[in-house]
C-alpha cells in the first residue's frame, strides 16, 4: 500500500464500513498507519492476539495485557508454527517478492483462522467463568488512528469511549471492563 499514491474509493468504504470485520494482530498499528497513509477511519477492527490472551487468560493474567504476537497465539490456539523472518528482516515499504507476499497471506489466513476458533472458544470460556467477555475488549474502531471502543448508553445510544475507561488496560492486568 505504501507505493499506491490514489487509493480506490472502495478500500475507504471497506476501512470504514462497519458490518465487515478487519481481522489482525496488534491491529491498531495497522489502524495508526491506515489512518496515515490514507487519513481514513476504520471500523470494526477484531485484534485476535487480545482475543488469544482473553480465552487462556489462566496463563496470561499476571501479564500487561497488551495482544499475543501472531506466533505466539498461532502455537497457543492452532497449535502450529508461523515463521516470521520475513516480517523481522525484510523493509516492508521497498519492492515485495513473492515469499513475502507469501507471509503476508499466511497472516491474514492465520489471522481469520484464529477468529474462526476464538469467537465460540470464548463464548465457551464465558460459560466456564460465569461472567460475560464483552466484544469491546477485543474489537474498537479508530478514529484519527486512535482506539475508540463504542458502548450502549442507558438511553441504548452508542457512545464511543477509550481504553482509559478500561480496567484492564489502565492497570495493565486483566481485571474486567466497567461500563
Amino acid at each position: 500500500m505504501n507505493k499506491i499514491r490514489a487509493y480506490p474509493s472502495e478500500l475507504r468504504c471497506i476501512l470504514t464500513f462497519d458490518t465487515i470485520l478487519k481481522i489482525g494482530v496488534g491491529i491498531v498499528n495497522d489502524a495508526q498507519v491506515i489512518w496515515e497513509d490514507l487519513r481514513t477511519d476504520a471500523n470494526h477492527l477484531v485484534d485476535v492476539g487480545l482475543m488469544a490472551k482473553l480465552w487462556n487468560i489462566d496463563k496470561h493474567q499476571e501479564e500487561d495485557f497488551t495482544p499475543l504476537n501472531l506466533g505466539a497465539a498461532a502455537s497457543e490456539v492452532l497449535n502450529i508454527t508461523v515463521d516470521k523472518v520475513y516480517q523481522k528482516d525484510f523493509d516492508w515499504k521497498g519492492d515485495l517478492n513473492s515469499a513475502h507476499r507469501m507471509y503476508a497471506a499466511l497472516n491474514a489466513a492465520v489471522s481469520l483462522r484464529l477468529y474462526e476458533k476464538l469467537r465460540p472458544a470464548l463464548e465457551s470460556k464465558e460459560m466456564e467463568l460465569g461472567k460475560a467477555i464483552p466484544s469491546q475488549w477485543f474489537s474498537f474502531n479508530a478514529r484519527l488512528g486512535e482506539p475508540t471502543r463504542r458502548m450502549k448508553s442507558v438511553r441504548g445510544v452508542e457512545l464511543p469511549w477509550s481504553t482509559r475507561d478500561c480496567t484492564w488496560y489502565s492497570v495493565g492486568k486483566f481485571q474486567g471492563c466497567q461500563f
